[in-house]
């Protein structure tokens, strides 16, 4: 039985204007997407633990993760993942923790 483990989410994607895929060489067909890795128990997230990058075409669907992206598109992915940051779910889990202490302290000082 797994009880903890690493999940990821979707969190933006933008298109890359004035870029042109290196594989079909089209131009104007790229996006990148940043998604947010976070740990979690019992599939409630704890913290998060990264943002991998990731870009694709739409029109010949080739992708690149962030270490084997074109250099043209690396500069731009990592803007974007400096742009955004985890959502406030992926801190739910040490929320509950910090909740479940504070009460547990409240009720032992009656």
């Amino acid at each position: 039985m797994i009880i903890f483990g690493t999940k990821g989410a979707h969190v933006r994607t933008e298109p890359l204007p004035a870029v042109t895929c290196p594989t079909c060489t089209v131009p104007e067909t790229l996006q990148l997407s940043v998604f947010s890795r976070y740990a979690h128990v019992y599939w409630i997230p704890l913290f998060p633990i990264g943002k991998p990058a990731v870009a694709q075409c739409t029109h010949c669907l080739s992708a690149w993760e962030q270490q084997n992206m074109p250099l043209e598109v690396r500069g731009a992915a990592q803007e974007l993942k400096e742009g955004v940051s985890a959502p406030i779910w992926h801190w739910a889990g040490l929320a509950i923790i910090g909740l479940f202490v504070a009460w547990s302290a409240v009720v032992g000082a009656l």
